[in-house]
């Protein structure tokens, strides 16, 4: 059961990451996105392979390991010479700088220009649009550490994100893709009400719970049938 739930956390999450989608926008031509995607899907199986044969070495390496967000760092100084060392954590450090600071842009950008600039300033001038963008990736900054503060843990941070990418983007963005009808008022219902339900159930239920996962992909099915539907008939009344 609990594969099954780590299948459901990181394959839906991983299909819809940020990190991964804002590669194809760059893409020069149809191939290249094809070709990039399929590389993509092909490192995040040998990444997710390497981390868990290094799971199951450390089962025989550190038998007594209390706390298993250490495996990683744990493993690295049990087996590997110091020169080695400094290398790998160096990678480590700089994939982790690399991943934050561009979810952080790709979030601000988000905010600033999808729902602030769009919606509520949309007359503005390219130097406000700036400023805007640059309060919100502090906003964004600020609220990350913030965060990253009250867990503290790797893992536990690791699944509320993946269950808030999985409960509330996975099923928008395959609908999008694949159903006509939607409207992106549907869509953006859709995202805010099962993000809302995905908090919600993993505070009532703990982090470590899967069903805020199901209960986001309910509700972004419900909500997002609904609206399209209202806004289809809407548009068929006016026309």
């Amino acid at each position: 059961m609990e594969i099954v739930q780590y299948i459901l956390l990181y394959t839906l999450g991983m299909m819809v990451g940020q990190d991964i989608w804002q590669r194809y926008f760059t893409a020069k031509n149809i191939n290249v996105a094809r070709t990039g995607g399929i590389l993509v899907g092909v490192y995040s199986l040998i990444y997710s392979l390497a981390m868990c044969v290094i799971g199951m070495c450390a089962v025989i390496v550190l038998p007594d390991i209390e706390n298993t967000q250490n495996v990683f760092s744990l493993m690295a100084f049990e087996t590997l010479p110091s020169g080695l060392l400094g290398i790998v954590f160096a990678a480590v450090a700089s994939a982790i700088m690399s991943t934050a600071s561009g979810t952080l842009l790709a979030s601000s950008t988000l905010i600033a220009k999808d729902i602030l600039k769009d919606h509520f300033f949309q007359n503005i001038s390219d130097q406000q649009f700036l400023f805007i963008s640059r309060v919100t990736t502090l906003a964004a900054g600020t609220a990350a550490i913030a965060i990253a503060l009250w867990i503290q843990e790797l893992l536990v941070a690791m699944d509320v994100a993946y269950a808030v990418l999985a409960g509330s983007i996975f099923v928008p963005i395959v609908l999008g893709m694949f159903w006509k009808k939607v409207t992106p008022k549907a869509a953006f219902y859709a995202i805010t009400s099962s993000a809302i339900v995905v908090l919600i159930t993993l505070a009532l239920e703990g982090f470590s719970s899967n069903h805020p996962i199901l209960y986001g992909i309910a509700t972004n099915i419900v909500v997002m049938t609904a609206v399209s539907w209202i806004d289809s008939s809407r548009s068929k009344i006016s026309a």
